[in-house]
Parts: structure tokens; sequence; C-alpha cells
């Protein structure tokens, strides 16, 4: 849970610099797009955690669990974390950022719906547990990115 603490925490912390807080459904998405672009330039896994199809997209469980005391609101103060992400990560996460970070949570939420989307062959309404996304359909859907 420690990584993806620090990478959830380095994108609050871009919002926070930006102007731009973001909340916990933005930092959700902004850490799939991550582990999908990473999994695709690397073929390994960016955390062990694994995301699950939630009725608003891929969500980590922990995580969410993690930072569910700020609601919907934005996260205007970085997390009680003192560890920066791995000074070779840096310019990949700011790719992603300069990507996607200016879309609303919603818009990313959108992009993840799309139709044969990871997310859309893993979602069961109703069920929201362990209703896991799996890495391969991750790494192929962004293949053809």
């Amino acid at each position: 849970m420690e990584k993806v603490l620090k990478y959830a925490n380095w994108f609050i912390k871009k919002g926070i610099e930006a102007n731009s807080p973001i909340d916990q459904m933005k930092v959700q998405k902004l850490l799939y797009f991550a582990y999908g672009w990473y999994l695709k330039l690397t073929g390994k896994k960016l955390f062990e955690q694994r995301f699950e199809a939630w009725m608003y997209g891929p969500v980590v469980n922990e995580l969410y669990h993690y930072l569910k005391i700020y609601g919907s609101s934005k996260i205007d103060t970085p997390l009680p974390s003192s560890q920066a992400i791995e000074e070779e990560l840096e310019d990949f996460f700011e790719s992603v950022w300069s990507t996607y970070g200016d879309m609303s949570a919603v818009d990313l939420m959108k992009l993840t719906h799309e139709k044969k989307s990871p997310w859309a062959k893993a979602y069961i309404p109703g069920i929201w547990i362990n209703n896991y996304i799996k890495d391969e359909d991750i790494k192929e859907s962004f293949k053809n990115i």
C-alpha cells in the first residue's frame, strides 16, 4: 500500500501546485491511467494492489478506504507521507499528469467506461468488492492507445 499512497500523494500534490486540487475519484482514475501506461511500457506492475470494477470506474479498494474521509471534497493538503516517488518515475508521472490532469474526474471515469474496456469486462452491477480488473485486459487496452 506504501507505493499506492506515495503515487496518489504525487497526484494530490500536483493538483495543489496547479491550484486545482483533486478529489479521491480523480486520484483513483489518474492512478489507473498511470498503472495502465506503466504496464504497457514496461510489462511490469506499478504497484501490487489490484483495481476493482466499481460503479464509477476502477478503484484500489485500500486507497478508497484511506481517502474516504474526504468524501467527494477536493483534497487540498498532501497526505501525511514523507515519501517521494522514485526519481526515475518523475518524468513518467509528469506525462500522465500532462495528458490527464486537466480532465475532470467524470471525464476520466467516462474514459474507463468505454465499450469493451477492462472495467466494462469486469463490472457487475451491485457487486463492488473483489470484482478485479485483469492486468492482461488493462495491458491489452493500453496497447491500442
